[in-house]
């Protein structure tokens, strides 16, 4: 949230912010299972019927040779590229901010590498939700906003889609009244 606090106006306030659904850490936690097994897998069949495991311990540290010793390299290998999935997902899920303010909504993602994208809210001519079944039973679902001189923007699953929908519509029927307020003490 503080980034984004960073890079507002004076003249704009913070009227919702959303971050992703937990769905990330459970895909996460889910290809970290299946990279697993099959890492265990693929040792158990080259232990079994491709006659037995190198004696290859000596590259192995010594603090962790008791703990890796019943397995191959190659069931470390998957073991890592699990990892490095769950963790993908994990950094996606906390460094991912959206935020809707008086003026515009701002999606910003990356920890390192910083990408911002938003629109004014004059500019959304549409907001689309999709989520499936899964995402309608577990309130998540990602959002496409259709914007009119600007890239469009596409939010990742998100949590309670369709209030942030809401927000926006009710910004904007704010800015909409503001403006004919103004225009009707313009005129004499």
């Amino acid at each position: 949230m503080s980034y984004v606090k960073n890079i507002l106006t004076k003249r704009e306030r913070l009227v919702s912010m959303t971050r992703l659904h937990w769905i990330y850490i459970v895909q996460g936690l889910f290809w970290f299972c299946v990279f697993c097994g099959l890492g265990f897998l693929l040792d158990h069949l080259l232990y079994t019927y491709g006659g037995g495991r190198a004696n290859i311990y000596h590259l192995y540290p010594d603090f962790l040779l008791p703990y890796f010793k019943p397995f191959s390299p190659l069931a470390l290998i998957f073991f890592a590229a699990g990892i490095m999935v769950f963790l993908t997902l994990l950094i996606k899920y906390f460094d991912t901010e959206i935020v809707l303010t008086t003026r515009r909504i701002i999606y910003k993602r990356g920890l390192i590498r910083v990408e911002i994208d938003e629109a004014d809210l004059g500019e959304i001519r549409a907001e689309h939700i999709n989520h499936g079944l899964l995402g309608y039973f577990l309130g998540y679902g990602r959002v496409h906003l259709d914007c009119r001189f600007v890239e469009d923007i596409e939010l990742p699953a998100i949590r309670k889609p369709l209030k942030l929908i809401k927000a926006i519509q009710s910004v904007k029927a704010e800015q909409v009244d503001e403006d004919d307020l103004e225009k009707d003490l313009k005129s004499p």
